[in-house]
């Protein structure tokens, strides 16, 4: 009997040793970033086009609105916009600008600058900006393809502070972070991310916020392989244990 409880100890020693190395490899305990290494996607909102669930602001040309008509507007990369919904009006709301269509109109920052041109932006032609104040709209909601262990974008706005929020997927709180904004030139370097397992939705927040190049990054599978070892591990010791007691 004591070398069947032996084994049993063997047992309960592999998982709880397997699910303290998963918990360390899946990044349990969230963190600020600065970039993402070979990041899995990139949101940069490039090529859209007014349609039935993005509508054109009215009265000038290369800028959208996602989600206009009520529903949550799910980008390129798989990213999707869930608040605000519906966005129907260019103020306050959240707007696509695009210079690659020229005349595309400009983006205040105040004492950051205004983004007049491609050369402004960081990623390609074309970012989201909230077009407005906190007060008015408090954030911008993503929920991301799959849940993910890094994300975060270059941010910048008037001056000020740059929140993050994460949430898992049940929308429960895991971390929030803020950076302050910075004078346009900056904004290609100003990035905002969070690492921590299990991250499902994301919030930006910030008066007349800007984003471009949302990125994110699935957590590596080395942390299946742990839980892998430790099941098959748990195995060899109970078929041992039956072995003893036969």
């Amino acid at each position: 009997m004591r070398r069947f409880d032996i084994a049993i100890d063997r047992v309960l020693r592999y998982v709880s040793i397997s699910a303290l190395l998963l918990a360390m490899m899946s990044g349990a305990g969230a963190v600020p970033i600065t970039g993402i290494s070979s990041p899995d996607a990139t949101e940069s909102f490039e090529g859209l086009s007014a349609g039935p669930n993005i509508a054109a602001v009215a009265g000038f040309v290369g800028a959208y609105l996602p989600g206009s008509a009520g529903a949550p507007f799910m980008f390129g990369s798989g990213l999707t916009m869930t608040s605000p919904v519906p966005n129907s009006t260019a103020f306050p709301g959240v707007v696509i600008i695009d210079h690659a269509v020229p005349g595309a109109p400009t983006f205040g920052l105040l004492g950051n600058g205004v983004i007049s041109s491609s050369a402004d932006v960081p990623l390609g032609d074309a970012y989201m900006g909230l077009n407005t104040t906190v007060n008015s709209i408090p954030f911008i909601e993503f929920a991301l393809p799959t849940s993910v262990s890094e994300v975060g974008a270059l941010v910048t706005g008037i001056p000020g502070l740059a929140t993050l929020t994460v949430f898992d997927a049940g929308h429960v709180f895991i971390e929030s972070h803020s950076i302050p904004t910075v004078p346009l030139g900056s904004w290609g370097t100003n990035f905002l991310g969070i690492r921590s397992s299990g991250i499902a939705f994301v919030r930006f927040a910030g008066d007349f916020e800007v984003l471009d190049g949302v990125a994110w990054k699935v957590p590596e599978p080395t942390s299946f392989l742990l839980l892998g070892t430790g099941i098959i591990g748990a195995g060899v010791a109970r078929r041992r244990a039956l072995n003893v007691v036969s």
